[in-house]
């Protein structure tokens, strides 16, 4: 199955990432290599397969003396030693000096082993030792006569790769943060891509502050549908990433099935660190088993359509309003959350009382947005919504749900709910839950439309909860959004059926909290502004190092 691939500012840089095969397949590549070049070199193939069998020998011994290593898998070296191999091959071709060749392969092993374990002098010893070691035995064993003299070139040819390679780490570290030099950053972050390692989670720490979260919670009998006030990023197993599965891994063993809302905000609204997410744990604990809860009842709900594609779904409830905003056709992504902070204040104003925003991430972004259009819509929606409240008596609340688990690219554990809400002569709801970051283009509309055939109810939406535990754990792509497939259709209608059949909950309950916890607040807009910022300059840096350097090093040679 072919995957979307998200239209993203961040998609570009994991584009160049990816994945190597298992050793065994490299371990095959190399041999026919060796092979071929053995049977086209001769003798002469001598000092490219002795560099990249020490390569192997050097980084086994570096992988033993020091633990802490990304090259403790086999495939890593298997594919750093084959890289050096093909890398020394062509550049003997093209230069026609294996000497050269074989020294320049160590630019390679040298920005993989400090890019990724991170820069330290000592290791450009250990970078340049196989360069150095096979062009030193094949001088001996082949041409022991110009031994001193060509030796003597590849040291300083090696020194020339190790002090270009750090004069570059200097010239990338004058972009930093708070002192954090962009290449240290970088190498944390292809340190938690490899290793999930959390390193990276002190530089958040530092830069982050403390903000006032506001979670609620809506009870529907045994679910609960939670909007954190937080955003689930920035990735992997960082931040407040895992937090959708934590919640619903605490809320299980309370006796509840959970839902994740994914309220306004960014990364903004990351926790710093994911070992804030015990604390964040243990007040949504209070809040479910110890704060008071208040009788929600329904006074109904309204669908508004806006300019640029904008749509609002509202729940009206008596002491909290739920407005889930779509874009359809055009797609969405992450909303400021200054835009939820200002029309929370607007709607208490006014008399509406407590709103909650759910931005429903249904629709992968397609155009940028404009922010006025989705104001002027929340503005009428506030409006709207108050003048529903004040026209209606509220009544007990109706609801019923069905939670699955079933199959689909995206679809983080397979977890997916329907949620019907109602009341007696109100309008009927129904929300599909889906656990994932964003959905394809167009697979909102047509579980929209087949939801709306099986249930004949007068509104529905379907959302997800912008997860992005399974993001930058891939090569490639960023992440995967949630797409269709066979099962997660089939599944979906099923137990929608089945839905229909059950009696309806009576009641609602809510509650609510507040507190302080630290975040990434403008840390996110300053980190996403140094990649921007260095992306460009490191590729060309790098390029130029390992592949126009040894180019100009044998170009007086060539003319020759």
């Amino acid at each position: 199955m072919r995957l979307y691939r998200p239209n993203t500012a961040i998609g570009r840089y994991y584009s160049v990432l990816f994945s190597l095969p298992h050793w065994e397949i490299l371990a095959v590549v190399f041999i026919v290599i060796a092979a071929a070049a053995l049977i086209s070199l001769g003798v002469n193939a001598l000092p490219f397969l002795l560099n990249s069998l020490i390569v192997i020998v050097v980084l086994e011994a570096y992988r033993v003396l020091y633990p802490y290593t990304v090259f403790h898998k086999l495939k890593r070296i298997m594919g750093l030693s084959l890289t050096t191999l093909i890398y020394a091959l062509i550049y003997n071709l093209v230069l026609r000096d294996w000497v050269l060749a074989v020294a320049a392969s160590s630019t390679i092993v040298i920005a993989v082993l400090q890019g990724l374990d991170g820069t330290k002098w000592w290791r450009y010893i250990v970078a340049t030792l196989p360069a150095g070691a096979s062009i030193a035995i094949s001088l001996w064993l082949t041409a022991p006569v110009t031994l001193r003299g060509e030796l003597s070139r590849a040291i300083i040819l090696l020194l020339l790769f190790s002090l270009a390679d750090f004069i570059i780490y200097l010239a990338m570290g004058r972009h930093r943060i708070n002192g954090y030099r962009a290449p240290d950053l970088g190498t944390l972050f292809l340190q938690n891509w490899l290793e999930r390692r959390k390193n990276i989670e002190e530089v958040f720490d530092k830069l982050s502050t403390h903000e006032n979260v506001h979670p609620r919670i809506v009870f529907l009998g045994d679910l609960a549908v939670v909007y954190t006030d937080l955003h689930y990023g920035p990735f992997s197993n960082t931040g407040s990433s895992e937090l959708p599965g934590e919640l619903s891994s605490l809320l299980s063993k309370l006796g509840y099935t959970a839902v994740t809302l994914h309220g306004f905000g960014s990364h903004d609204r990351n926790l710093a660190s994911s070992r804030y997410l015990g604390e964040y744990l243990k007040k949504i604990y209070t809040t479910v088993m110890d704060a008071e809860r208040e009788e929600l009842r329904y006074h109904g709900a309204l669908r508004l359509r806006g300019d640029d594609g904008w749509e609002t779904l509202t729940l009206v409830f008596d002491r909290l309003s739920i407005v889930f905003v779509s874009r359809p056709g055009k797609g969405i992504d992450d909303i400021p959350y200054n835009l939820h902070l200002h029309y929370n204040v607007v709607a208490r104003k006014k008399g509406l009382g407590d709103v909650v925003f759910i931005d429903s991430h249904n629709w992968e972004k397609q155009e940028e947005f404009h922010i006025d259009a989705l104001a002027e819509l929340i503005e009428e929606t506030v409006n709207k919504a108050l003048e529903l409240k004040k026209s209606r008596p509220s009544v007990e609340v109706l609801s019923r749900y069905k939670c699955i688990k079933t199959n689909a690219p995206g679809l983080i554990n397979g977890d997916s709910c329907i949620i019907e809400v109602t009341g007696e002569g109100r309008e009927r709801v129904i929300l599909l839950y889906l656990r994932g970051n964003n959905m394809e283009p167009g697979l909102r509309d047509r579980l929209v439309e087949a939801l709306r055939g099986i249930t004949g109810a007068d509104h529905v939406e379907v959302f997800t909860n912008d997860e992005h535990s399974e993001t930058g754990i891939r090569s490639s792509l960023a992440y995967v959004p949630v797409h269709e497939s066979p099962e997660l259709v089939r599944d979906i209608l099923e137990a929608t059926r089945g839905l229909m059949t059950e009696p309806y909950e009576r009641g609602a309950q809510y509650s609510s909290s507040r507190f302080d916890i630290k975040v990434m607040g403008y840390t996110a807009s300053l980190l996403e502004k140094l990649l921007k910022d260095t992306y460009l300059e490191a590729t060309v840096l790098l390029v130029s190092y390992a592949f126009i350097l040894p180019l100009l090093l044998g170009l007086p040679r060539l003319v020759h």
